[in-house]
């Protein structure tokens, strides 16, 4: 998936003549201090998670600090038990923690998924 989307990135940087830099971490991965410091790169953070219930609770299955594991999927199609894979897109014109500029959820379907 992430070479997917690298190279979704690529194209369109070719077509919108968009050069600065790209980078994909992992929820795991990404820390305050990359986000603080990114100066014009943009971050592309990648969260995993479960759909919890019907409400569309949810549960980062990859996240730096498991106090921050909740992740809300109330506004996409799904079912509990299914896997969504999400990408949060920060602005580049800022250094904010958490200023994304886009979110995009992958519904990837139910999952045989064991705690």
């Amino acid at each position: 998936m992430k070479t997917a989307l690298m190279a979704f990135l690529a194209v369109a940087n070719l077509l919108t003549g968009f050069s600065q830099k790209v980078q994909v971490v992992d929820s795991a991965d990404l820390t305050g201090d990359m986000l603080r410091e990114r100066n014009g790169k943009i971050i592309v953070e990648m969260v995993a998670g479960i759909v919890e219930n019907e409400r569309g609770d949810g549960t980062a299955l990859n996240p730096e600090d498991s106090n921050y594991a909740y992740i809300s999927y109330s506004e996409v199609s799904c079912n509990p038990g299914d896997m969504i894979l999400t990408f949060l897109v920060y602005d580049p014109a800022t250094n904010g923690e958490d200023d994304v500029i886009e979110r995009i959820d992958l519904n990837m379907g139910g999952v045989c998924y064991v705690r």
